[in-house]
Protein backbone atom coordinates (compact mmCIF):
# COMPACT_ATOMS: atom_id res chain seq x y z
CA UNK A 1 0.00 0.00 0.00
CA UNK A 2 1.50 3.66 -0.99
CA UNK A 3 0.77 6.72 -0.24
CA UNK A 4 -2.96 8.45 -0.17
CA UNK A 5 -2.27 10.73 -2.59
CA UNK A 6 -5.10 13.63 -3.40
CA UNK A 7 -4.68 16.15 -6.65
CA UNK A 8 -6.72 19.45 -7.05
CA UNK A 9 -6.32 21.95 -9.62
CA UNK A 10 -7.93 25.46 -9.34
CA UNK A 11 -9.33 26.57 -12.19
CA UNK A 12 -8.96 29.91 -14.47
CA UNK A 13 -5.63 31.02 -12.12
CA UNK A 14 -2.93 29.37 -12.24
CA UNK A 15 -2.30 25.80 -13.45
CA UNK A 16 -1.10 23.38 -11.22
CA UNK A 17 -0.37 19.96 -9.35
CA UNK A 18 -1.10 20.46 -5.63
CA UNK A 19 -0.77 17.05 -4.19
CA UNK A 20 -0.55 15.75 -0.49
CA UNK A 21 0.57 12.40 0.66
CA UNK A 22 0.28 10.81 3.02
CA UNK A 23 3.11 8.23 4.03
CA UNK A 24 2.15 4.68 5.23
CA UNK A 25 4.93 2.54 7.14
CA UNK A 26 5.29 0.39 4.08
CA UNK A 27 6.33 2.55 1.29
CA UNK A 28 8.93 4.70 3.01
CA UNK A 29 12.16 3.57 1.13
CA UNK A 30 15.26 2.06 3.37
CA UNK A 31 17.70 3.82 0.88
CA UNK A 32 20.45 5.41 2.92
CA UNK A 33 21.57 9.27 3.02
CA UNK A 34 24.17 10.61 1.23
CA UNK A 35 25.22 14.20 2.34
CA UNK A 36 26.47 16.57 -1.00
CA UNK A 37 30.24 17.10 -0.97
CA UNK A 38 30.95 20.44 0.64
CA UNK A 39 34.02 21.49 -1.35
CA UNK A 40 32.09 20.32 -4.27
CA UNK A 41 29.01 22.65 -3.56
CA UNK A 42 32.14 26.03 -3.08
CA UNK A 43 31.68 26.35 -7.38
CA UNK A 44 29.65 28.27 -8.82
CA UNK A 45 29.14 28.69 -13.04
CA UNK A 46 28.49 31.82 -14.94
CA UNK A 47 27.18 31.37 -18.11
CA UNK A 48 27.68 34.69 -20.37
CA UNK A 49 26.09 35.33 -23.73
CA UNK A 50 25.34 39.12 -25.73
CA UNK A 51 23.48 39.55 -28.09
CA UNK A 52 21.67 43.26 -29.47
CA UNK A 53 23.18 45.00 -26.60
CA UNK A 54 21.52 42.69 -23.77
CA UNK A 55 23.42 40.95 -21.64
CA UNK A 56 22.66 37.30 -20.42
CA UNK A 57 25.33 36.90 -17.92
CA UNK A 58 23.24 34.43 -15.33
CA UNK A 59 25.17 32.54 -11.99
CA UNK A 60 24.00 28.84 -11.85
CA UNK A 61 24.65 25.99 -9.26
CA UNK A 62 27.94 24.78 -9.66
CA UNK A 63 27.58 21.83 -7.68
CA UNK A 64 28.76 18.28 -9.19
CA UNK A 65 26.34 15.38 -10.04
CA UNK A 66 23.12 18.03 -10.09
CA UNK A 67 21.07 18.58 -13.21
CA UNK A 68 19.22 21.56 -12.04
CA UNK A 69 18.70 23.80 -14.36
CA UNK A 70 17.28 27.59 -12.92
CA UNK A 71 19.74 29.92 -11.74
CA UNK A 72 20.64 30.41 -8.44
CA UNK A 73 21.49 34.41 -8.55
CA UNK A 74 19.72 37.17 -6.75
CA UNK A 75 17.54 37.76 -10.06
CA UNK A 76 16.18 34.33 -9.61
CA UNK A 77 15.65 34.76 -5.63
CA UNK A 78 13.58 38.39 -6.25
CA UNK A 79 11.78 36.23 -8.54
CA UNK A 80 11.05 33.02 -5.89
CA UNK A 81 10.33 35.92 -3.85
CA UNK A 82 7.75 37.32 -5.51
CA UNK A 83 6.69 34.15 -6.22
CA UNK A 84 5.72 33.04 -2.83
CA UNK A 85 3.97 36.07 -2.11
CA UNK A 86 1.57 36.22 -5.57
CA UNK A 87 0.64 32.37 -4.32
CA UNK A 88 -0.01 33.52 -1.33
CA UNK A 89 -2.49 36.28 -2.11
CA UNK A 90 -3.87 33.80 -4.91
CA UNK A 91 -4.64 31.08 -1.93
CA UNK A 92 -5.59 33.56 0.83
CA UNK A 93 -2.86 32.71 2.45
CA UNK A 94 -3.34 29.28 3.06
CA UNK A 95 -0.01 28.46 2.50
CA UNK A 96 -0.33 24.45 3.28
CA UNK A 97 -3.62 21.87 2.92
CA UNK A 98 -6.43 21.76 5.13
CA UNK A 99 -4.92 17.88 6.37
CA UNK A 100 -1.88 19.92 7.77
CA UNK A 101 -2.94 22.77 9.87
CA UNK A 102 -3.95 21.27 12.83
CA UNK A 103 -1.05 18.91 13.29
CA UNK A 104 1.49 21.57 12.39
CA UNK A 105 -0.11 23.33 15.76
CA UNK A 106 2.10 20.68 17.98
CA UNK A 107 4.95 21.32 19.93
CA UNK A 108 7.59 19.81 18.26
CA UNK A 109 6.03 18.77 14.62
CA UNK A 110 8.78 18.44 12.19
CA UNK A 111 8.59 20.48 8.76
CA UNK A 112 11.17 20.45 5.89
CA UNK A 113 10.77 22.62 2.77
CA UNK A 114 12.61 21.19 0.32
CA UNK A 115 14.68 23.75 -2.11
CA UNK A 116 13.62 26.44 0.33
CA UNK A 117 15.42 29.23 -1.41
CA UNK A 118 15.83 32.33 0.89
CA UNK A 119 13.41 30.79 3.39
CA UNK A 120 10.23 32.88 2.16
CA UNK A 121 7.35 30.27 2.76
CA UNK A 122 9.63 29.02 5.85
CA UNK A 123 8.85 32.14 7.59
CA UNK A 124 5.08 32.28 6.69
CA UNK A 125 5.22 29.07 8.41
CA UNK A 126 7.31 30.19 11.59
CA UNK A 127 4.65 32.85 11.86
CA UNK A 128 1.69 30.48 11.45
CA UNK A 129 3.07 27.59 13.37
CA UNK A 130 5.15 28.40 15.79
CA UNK A 131 5.95 25.26 17.99
CA UNK A 132 6.32 23.58 14.81
CA UNK A 133 10.53 22.79 14.76
CA UNK A 134 11.30 24.52 10.50
CA UNK A 135 14.01 23.10 8.22
CA UNK A 136 15.19 23.89 5.09
CA UNK A 137 17.55 22.67 2.24
CA UNK A 138 18.56 23.66 -0.70
CA UNK A 139 21.38 23.15 -3.61
CA UNK A 140 22.86 26.38 -3.12
CA UNK A 141 25.21 27.02 -0.41
CA UNK A 142 25.15 30.58 -0.90
CA UNK A 143 21.71 30.77 -0.90
CA UNK A 144 21.74 28.77 2.56
CA UNK A 145 24.12 31.40 3.93
CA UNK A 146 21.18 34.42 3.30
CA UNK A 147 18.66 32.33 4.34
CA UNK A 148 20.44 31.37 7.90
CA UNK A 149 20.60 35.30 8.18
CA UNK A 150 16.85 36.15 7.56
CA UNK A 151 15.56 33.33 9.48
CA UNK A 152 17.99 32.17 12.59
CA UNK A 153 15.46 30.01 14.44
CA UNK A 154 15.44 27.84 11.25
CA UNK A 155 18.02 25.06 10.64
CA UNK A 156 19.14 25.18 7.37
CA UNK A 157 21.42 23.08 5.09
CA UNK A 158 23.04 22.07 1.84
CA UNK A 159 21.39 19.29 0.08
CA UNK A 160 20.31 16.93 -2.99
CA UNK A 161 17.17 15.62 -3.73
CA UNK A 162 18.87 13.64 -6.21
CA UNK A 163 21.87 12.35 -4.53
CA UNK A 164 20.45 12.09 -1.27
CA UNK A 165 19.14 14.59 1.27
CA UNK A 166 21.43 14.96 4.46
CA UNK A 167 18.46 13.55 6.60
CA UNK A 168 18.17 10.34 7.71
CA UNK A 169 15.09 8.07 7.31
CA UNK A 170 11.55 8.79 8.66
CA UNK A 171 12.93 12.64 9.92
CA UNK A 172 9.84 14.50 9.18
CA UNK A 173 6.29 15.22 10.01
CA UNK A 174 5.99 17.07 7.00
CA UNK A 175 7.60 17.56 3.77
CA UNK A 176 7.05 20.49 1.74
CA UNK A 177 8.10 21.17 -2.04
CA UNK A 178 7.19 23.53 -4.92
CA UNK A 179 7.54 24.37 -8.04
CA UNK A 180 11.26 22.38 -8.04
CA UNK A 181 10.54 20.20 -10.68
CA UNK A 182 10.57 23.30 -13.08
CA UNK A 183 14.17 23.08 -12.78
CA UNK A 184 14.99 18.74 -12.88
CA UNK A 185 15.00 16.64 -15.74
CA UNK A 186 11.96 14.33 -16.43
CA UNK A 187 13.85 11.31 -15.60
CA UNK A 188 14.73 12.96 -12.56
CA UNK A 189 11.39 13.20 -10.68
CA UNK A 190 10.97 9.59 -9.44
CA UNK A 191 13.95 10.23 -7.64
CA UNK A 192 13.32 12.83 -6.13
CA UNK A 193 9.72 11.62 -4.83
CA UNK A 194 11.30 8.60 -3.32
CA UNK A 195 13.89 10.73 -1.36
CA UNK A 196 11.01 12.87 -0.25
CA UNK A 197 9.09 9.60 0.94
CA UNK A 198 12.21 8.59 2.43
CA UNK A 199 12.76 10.97 4.99
CA UNK A 200 8.80 11.34 6.02
CA UNK A 201 7.79 9.76 8.97
CA UNK A 202 5.55 6.55 8.43
CA UNK A 203 2.17 8.40 8.71
CA UNK A 204 3.60 11.73 7.85
CA UNK A 205 2.79 14.11 4.96
CA UNK A 206 4.22 15.16 1.69
CA UNK A 207 2.81 18.20 -0.53
CA UNK A 208 4.08 18.63 -3.78
CA UNK A 209 2.78 22.25 -5.49
CA UNK A 210 4.06 21.78 -9.19
CA UNK A 211 2.96 22.95 -12.67
CA UNK A 212 -0.31 21.68 -14.31
CA UNK A 213 0.38 19.93 -17.66
CA UNK A 214 -2.71 18.82 -20.08
CA UNK A 215 -0.60 15.30 -21.26
CA UNK A 216 -0.80 12.60 -18.35
CA UNK A 217 2.20 10.68 -19.93
CA UNK A 218 4.31 13.62 -18.62
CA UNK A 219 6.59 12.03 -16.24
CA UNK A 220 5.90 13.57 -13.13
CA UNK A 221 2.03 13.22 -13.73
CA UNK A 222 1.88 9.70 -14.37
CA UNK A 223 4.60 9.08 -11.59
CA UNK A 224 2.43 10.85 -9.23
CA UNK A 225 -1.50 9.41 -10.47
CA UNK A 226 0.48 6.05 -10.04
CA UNK A 227 1.13 6.17 -6.67
CA UNK A 228 -2.38 7.92 -6.15
CA UNK A 229 -4.48 4.96 -7.64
Amino acid sequence: MGPHMSRTVKENTVSKISTVGRVAEESTPSAGTQSPNSAETQNIKLVTGISDDVDFTREYHGVEDSNYLLPSDIEEQDRLELQHFLLRHLFKGDIVRSEIRELAQQPGYKILDVGCANGWWLDSIAKTYPLAELHGVDLAPSVIEKAEKFLPNVKFISGNVITGLPYADNTFDFVHQRYLFLGLPGNDFPTAIRELMRVTKSGGWIELVEVETEHRSHTLVSYIITMAD
